[in-house]
């Protein structure tokens, strides 16, 4: 309950907060580098031109003398040389951005992170590269709904946004942000100590607490065998313990020891 009043302290925006500001809810910019045919459609437009300047040379060619159709065969050629570059050129941009394009349909919009999609990919990928160390944080903020329905979604979007931010940037160099659904969110810690895993776990919660947004956290480790879904899963696990002892608790289970994450001991925090 004193977890859900901070919630509603800290749902009171001033003036200047409750204008919508849009920057926050757009897409990430593109890290592609532009070059000086700004889309793939002036591409287009000018190897459609050299395709008919080469129709042209030809045809000339083929109508004049000998001595002079060489000239134009010549220039016909640097047309198609021209012609493949330039589709070359196309195609390879074409690529770069249908690479972007995949990445942005798998970034939720209200958060900036990657969603659960993606989360399965990467997870998946690195469960099959051996040798990595995986944790997983998952969270859950607690009465989201209730909070929704008392004081609107868009005061429930600054929290969700708030919320992604602190973990975005707690685990910065160390993992990656997912999204997993309305009110839960993972962080895939990679290539990391158990001892580093757990202190981060514990800085992501107090910085919750600093800001007054009450979740339930819990901490998983993968063990080799594991799969993608069976590590999300007792990851969610070990979060619905923390849920279950009190809202607004770290779980950290002895992430060392195997077994499934509602039978294995371990520490509360509020």
């Amino acid at each position: 309950m004193e977890k859900d009043e901070n919630n509603k302290t800290n749902s009171r925006l001033s003036p200047d907060e409750m204008e919508w500001n849009r920057d926050t809810f757009r897409f990430p910019k593109s890290s592609i580098v532009e070059s000086s045919f700004k889309t793939p459609t002036r591409v287009q437009w000018f190897i459609g031109l050299c395709v008919l300047l080469f129709a042209m040379l030809f045809f000339l060619g083929q109508l004049l003398l000998p001595d002079k159709s060489e000239i134009y065969l010549v220039v016909s050629s640097v047309s198609v040389l021209i012609i493949a570059f330039f589709g070359l050129f196309s195609l390879s941009k074409l690529t770069k951005q249908t690479r972007h394009l995949r990445l942005l349909l798998n970034i939720d919009r209200t958060t900036g992170l990657y969603g659960s999609t993606f989360l399965m990919e990467e997870l998946d990928r690195f469960i099959d590269e051996a040798g990595h160390e995986l944790v997983l944080i998952f969270l859950d903020l607690d009465e989201l709904k209730k909070f929704n329905d008392k004081f609107g979604h868009r005061r429930g979007d600054i929290l969700i946004r708030n919320a992604a931010d602190i973990l975005s940037k707690t685990v910065a160099g160390k993992g990656m942000g997912f999204r997993c659904g309305g009110d839960e969110f993972v962080a895939m810690l990679t290539d990391i100590s158990s001892e580093e895993a757990v202190e981060l776990a514990k800085s992501v919660h107090e910085s919750f607490v600093e800001k007054g947004i009450s979740a339930s956290i819990g901490i998983y480790k993968w063990k080799k065998g594991m799969s993608a879904d069976k590590l999300l899963y007792e990851a969610d696990q070990a979060m619905y313990k923390a849920k279950r002892a009190g809202k607004g608790k770290l779980f950290i289970p002895d992430i060392g020891s195997y077994g499934n994450a509602d039978d294995l001991d371990g520490e509360f925090i509020e």
